[in-house]
């Protein structure tokens, strides 16, 4: 009788864990960090193009390319700061049906010659060439939702940053998703300098970004901007606050959604960020976008990011813990 009780209370237990973790994956606010539009979160000098890269971060299989979309007959100014609402979508949005490329170098640009008229930053010859960061996702009060892994490469002129991140264990069950965010570019007297930029979400383009300096505009799903110095994609943002080293206050300019808009970022002192490793020094950087809120903390050594928490607009909180560093 006993033992029959027992198993009783494991099914029992069992089953209100799952209605649980379904009531929590499937309402209606549930979404990655990062998956909606962009809200919460450098420039013009060009440098000589370089020697390709010794080999790709992220190998994939060759695959057909969309068709990039057609251009407007004229370029619209800037819109404001305030940032469209999460879900909106570009009227000129690449098609849900195509599939990713092979690479999203073949969206970059050529880069006309132009040499450096400063010296790059100093924090740029530390930045390490290559490495990756494993996170894990985690929604609310400790709920493990999901898996982010972040990779980067550079050689002192141009980088590759590729970021993947997917729903594991009963969130995988439940919703499956996976997105991956592509930048690439060069770095110049600002730091990093995106030239291209795609998100893709469960294989469909979402986002297809072009920054074109020298044409002073950045084409956003084909829908064209005025172009802004300094300005980041979604990834590279966490790599340009740590390559700027910043102490004080400032504005960052992000390409993102239907616009180019500035974010105030406030700079936090050094503190230790307990990680599954272990403890580690690092510096927290607020990025505020209307009403939401990300804080990412840069390893003090490293300058690499090992904490990542965002509140979206409905106070969903979701934080990227990193569990595992290698630097190659």
């Amino acid at each position: 009788m006993y033992a029959l009780g027992a198993r009783r209370s494991f099914w029992l237990a069992l089953a209100l864990s799952l209605l649980l973790h379904a009531a929590l994956l499937c309402s209606p606010g549930w979404s990655l960090p990062q998956e909606e539009e962009a809200r919460t979160l450098d420039a013009t000098l060009l440098l000589p193009p370089p020697t390709p890269l010794p080999t790709p971060i992220k190998p994939q299989p060759a695959r057909k390319a969309p068709s990039p979309p057609p251009k407007p007959p004229a370029a619209p100014s800037m819109p404001e700061v305030p940032t469209p609402p999460a879900g909106e979508a570009s009227a000129s949005e690449p098609p849900a049906s195509a599939e990713p490329p092979a690479s999203i170098a073949e969206a970059v640009p050529p880069a006309p010659t132009f040499a450096p008229s400063s010296p790059l930053p100093p924090r740029i010859g530390r930045l390490p060439a290559s490495g990756r960061i494993v996170f894990r996702v985690i929604r609310g009060e400790g709920f493990v939702i999901g898996e982010s892994e972040q990779r980067w490469q550079h050689d002192g002129e141009r980088y590759e940053l590729v970021a993947k991140t997917r729903t594991t264990g009963l969130a995988a069950l439940f919703r499956p998703v996976e997105v991956v965010q592509e930048s690439r570019g060069r770095f110049d007297a600002h730091g990093l300098r995106p030239l291209a930029f795609e998100r893709w979400q469960n294989d469909k383009l979402k986002e297809r970004i072009r920054f074109l300096p020298e044409e002073n505009s950045v084409e956003i799903n084909g829908l064209r901007v005025e172009f802004v110095a300094g300005t980041q994609d979604l990834l590279s943002i966490f790599y340009q606050l740590g390559v700027l080293e910043a102490e004080t206050p400032l504005g960052v300019a992000v390409a993102a959604g239907r616009r180019v808009s500035t974010y105030a970022v406030t700079v936090g002192p050094v503190a230790p960020v307990e990680l599954p490793q272990g403890v580690r020094s690092a510096r927290a950087y607020t990025i505020v976008a209307g009403n939401e809120e990300t804080l990412v903390w840069l390893d003090a050594d490293s300058w690499l990011p090992i904490k990542i928490r965002h509140k979206d607009r409905k106070g969903e909180v979701y934080e990227q813990l990193a569990t595992l560093i290698e630097i190659e």
